[in-house]
């Protein structure tokens, strides 16, 4: 039975997280959108563009400080964008990979990635 939820998306959501400490989830969309939402209160926290093309993964750091998102490149291949939960305003650091990006996981300490792509491979990033 559902208590409440979260509204805000315009199109299909792709993946949601929760933050460790679980009083926050964030999510991502077909068209790269990417919402970072205060559980407590219900409402949104903040939100970014990406690159346009669709966002397939989201994985919050185990502090909750940053939010890697995975997916579609804007021409071609794939993208990983790291953005800082603070301030989603802010331009994400970004990699761009040669295929899609349908996967993400971070370290417990946020300084390493992997992203799982479409063409099989699982590539692994430090920042």
């Amino acid at each position: 039975q559902s208590t409440w939820g979260f509204f805000g998306h315009e199109t299909g959501v792709s993946r949601i997280d929760w933050s460790v400490q679980g009083t926050e989830i964030a999510s991502c969309d077909t068209d790269g959108i990417v919402k970072i939402w205060d559980v407590r209160k219900s409402r949104e926290l903040g939100s970014a563009r990406g690159n346009g093309a669709p966002a397939n993964d989201v994985s919050f750091d185990r502090s909750g400080n940053s939010v890697l998102v995975g997916g579609d490149g804007p021409d071609s291949g794939g993208v990983l964008l790291l953005y800082q939960t603070h301030d989603m305003s802010a331009a994400p650091t970004a990699i761009g990979l040669e295929d899609t990006v349908q996967s993400v996981a971070m370290t417990a300490d946020g300084a390493m990635a992997l992203a799982g792509c479409g063409d099989g491979s699982v590539v692994l990033f430090s920042w």
